[in-house]
């Protein structure tokens, strides 16, 4: 079942967990959105959602949620998320109802992408005021690595910047960041 809880400060929270296995890289890309076999993307989606949700028994819909997607990639090749057309996903997730619409009143977005040896897009869908946590709690060991303290590149040159304030011409020593 895609219904899943996770703790904190004693306090069970719950979300949603949804996988999907697949070469999806160039049919998120297409504006058709056909699979190799002929299937429509959103068909595909809609039927792989409806696997994983058990209809049967009660489950927890969301008011304002967080969706986080994960994209997994083969290679290391560099791929921009925002090429990729997520809509499929999304939509087979609201027919769930397990979250009430996909506006931005209700529905946060995150898009992250990560290597597996198999192309494959995970999804988590928890409740807004718990994204913080949850991404600290259940998704940390994605964000710790020996190159999370390389990731940062700063300026190496500092100069000084004149800023206006109404009356007064102040000069204050700021960092350029061109």
């Amino acid at each position: 079942m895609s219904l899943k809880e996770f703790q904190f400060q004693n306090k069970s929270i719950p979300y949603y967990h949804f996988f999907y296995k697949g070469d999806f890289y160039k049919d998120l890309r297409a504006k058709n959105m056909v699979l190799a076999d002929g299937t429509r993307i959103n068909s595909f989606f809609n039927q792989k959602t409806f696997e994983q949700h058990n209809f049967d028994q009660p489950y927890v819909r969301l008011r304002k949620a967080a969706m986080f997607i994960v994209h997994y990639f083969p290679d290391q090749i560099g791929r921009d998320l925002d090429n990729y057309i997520y809509k499929p996903v999304i939509d087979s997730l609201r027919k769930t109802g397990i979250f009430f619409d996909d506006t931005w009143q209700n529905i946060s977005l995150f898009l992250l992408g990560d290597y597996a040896e198999q192309e494959k897009i995970e999804v988590f869908l928890v409740p807004h005021s718990s994204a913080a946590v949850f991404m600290q709690e259940c998704m940390g060991e994605r964000f710790q690595s020996e190159s999370t303290f390389n990731e940062i590149v700063y300026p190496q040159n500092t100069d000084l910047i004149q800023t206006q304030e109404k009356d007064n011409n102040n000069k204050r020593k700021l960092t350029s960041f061109w």
